[in-house]
């Protein structure tokens, strides 16, 4: 048996970085799990519903006992007010990956049944779009904001926006969306980046 500790607050942010992009139809049960690879230093989740992709990173301080790969489903979870619960992930011999709490009314134990041997090569996936010439930073939470602005503006399936970006990195970046009745223009100043491509 293999096993991961995680601290109830690496849990949480693992889980909210990734989750919103769990599938949530039938077609491609794989796509249902969030995919956690545990290496030596780092643990890295994986999702993707066909449309998007989410990929989150924890980097450890200190060396993870196993190394493993496994599949799980994104639980309800909330953190304790003292924090200092642990989270622990563990994938046995049958390839059942368990994860289990402690929580102020007992024991909480989930235990997910796959292989996924159809889960995409979703780190290759991750490898080739990272292939680029410069980088632009922004504000995360400007950002978040303005495309909640500009999802409002297409109710369709696809919420279709467009991203206009400068090869000067230091220039601004301009988010649209239009319909018939409205066009919204988003506009946010970049932000250095520290160690980036910026040009």
């Amino acid at each position: 048996m293999k096993q991961l500790t995680l601290s109830e607050s690496e849990f949480k942010d693992l889980l909210d970085g990734v989750k919103h992009s769990v599938a949530t139809d039938d077609s491609r049960p794989v796509l249902q799990y969030i995919r956690i690879e545990v290496e030596k230093n780092k643990i890295t989740a994986y999702t993707l519903d066909g449309y998007r992709a989410s990929r989150f990173v924890i980097n450890r301080k200190t060396d993870n006992p196993d190394e493993f790969v496994c599949y799980i489903k994104p639980v309800p979870f909330k953190e304790t007010k003292s924090g200092t619960r642990q989270v622990f992930i563990t994938l046995d011999e049958k390839s059942t990956t368990s994860v289990q709490y402690e929580t102020e009314y007992g024991e909480i134990v989930y235990r997910f049944n796959t292989r996924g041997s159809e889960f995409p090569n979703i780190a290759q996936i991750y490898a080739d779009a990272e292939e680029h010439d410069r980088e632009t930073g922004i504000n995360a939470k400007y950002l978040a904001q303005a495309m909640q602005a500009l999802a409002k503006v297409d109710e369709g399936r696809n919420h279709l926006a467009t991203i206009e970006g400068k090869e000067n990195a230091t220039r601004p970046v301009l988010f649209k969306a239009i319909n018939s009745d409205y066009e919204n223009t988003q506009l946010i100043l970049p932000v250095r980046l520290v160690g980036g491509k910026n040009k």
